[in-house]
């Protein structure tokens, strides 16, 4: 009887590849992108506003990524209305 592979960070790192591969092929045809899509996963997935200092830190060490690159995909967003940062002003 063959045993049942264990979890271990390098089983899981190739399932995160392959599923990260399918979700860019459903993405391609729009315009969001896999650094997108994670940063909306993110806020969808919050309870109320989630600080932008947050938001960066998160997306980050999801994808990552430096601090500046997740910072161009949250102007992306906000640029295309997908995302709306609230203003300090209210």
């Amino acid at each position: 009887m063959p045993s049942t592979p264990s979890l271990n960070p390098q089983v899981l790192g190739r399932a995160e590849n392959a599923h990260r591969a399918i979700l860019e092929r459903i993405l391609a045809p729009t315009a969001i992108t896999y650094n997108h899509w994670v940063m909306l996963t993110i806020t969808a997935g919050s309870v109320g506003a989630v600080e932008r200092d947050e938001l960066v830190g998160r997306a980050a060490g999801a994808l990552k990524s430096e601090n500046a690159t997740v910072l161009g995909t949250l102007t992306d967003l906000n640029a295309s209305g997908l995302l709306t940062e609230a203003s300090d002003s209210g």
